[in-house]
């Protein structure tokens, strides 16, 4: 990387930033139209097996039906968000070792570098197949479901505008929900 050019942030993760990524992953996952209409067909089926094994007279009726949707998703939704979610990310940042050491990561225009204890990447931007923000972190994805976590607790608002430009520059998706 250009010395001149290059910008760097050194930091460690934590728990919290393991438990937001995971957080941005899922609920970014879960605004596609493919998820929302697989939500919606499990839905329909779980009030289904429900109110048929409800009904005194074994057929399905759509009171169940509304009844399961109404009471089901949002309690699925919130044990996850509160419950699964956290309880996994934190229990992989206390396995994982190597979430716990020091990262240098370096950007310039040609893609970024991070190094570690265990290891060293180089992507060039143009080789991440999309991106996703919020206001806690960036999720820089390599697939669908790899990814790298850049918190933006140790980024300056320059920083952020600088790797936000390098992505669009590059051509790189912004996952967006609903897109």
């Amino acid at each position: 990387m250009d010395a001149v050019e290059a910008r760097r942030t050194t930091f460690q993760f934590n728990e919290d930033d393991l438990v937001a990524a995971a957080r941005l992953h899922v609920w970014t996952a879960l605004t596609t139209w493919k998820a929302l209409f697989f939500l919606v067909v499990v839905v329909i089926g779980a009030g289904l097996i429900v109110s048929t094994l409800l009904s005194e007279s074994g057929t399905p009726d759509i009171s169940g039906i509304v009844a399961t949707a109404v009471v089901g998703v949002p309690a699925v939704l919130a044990i996850l968000h509160y419950m699964a979610l956290p309880q996994n990310a934190r229990r992989m940042y206390r396995q994982q070792k190597s979430l716990q050491e020091t990262l240098a990561v370096e950007w310039s225009d040609d893609g970024m570098s991070w190094d570690g204890q265990t290891g060293h990447s180089r992507t060039p931007w143009s080789h991440y197949v999309k991106w996703c923000e919020d206001r806690r972190l960036f999720l820089l994805y390599h697939s669908d479901r790899l990814h790298q976590i850049l918190p933006k607790r140790v980024l300056s608002s320059a920083d952020i505008d600088s790797i936000r430009s390098n992505l669009v520059q590059a051509g790189v998706p912004q996952f967006r929900r609903f897109g």
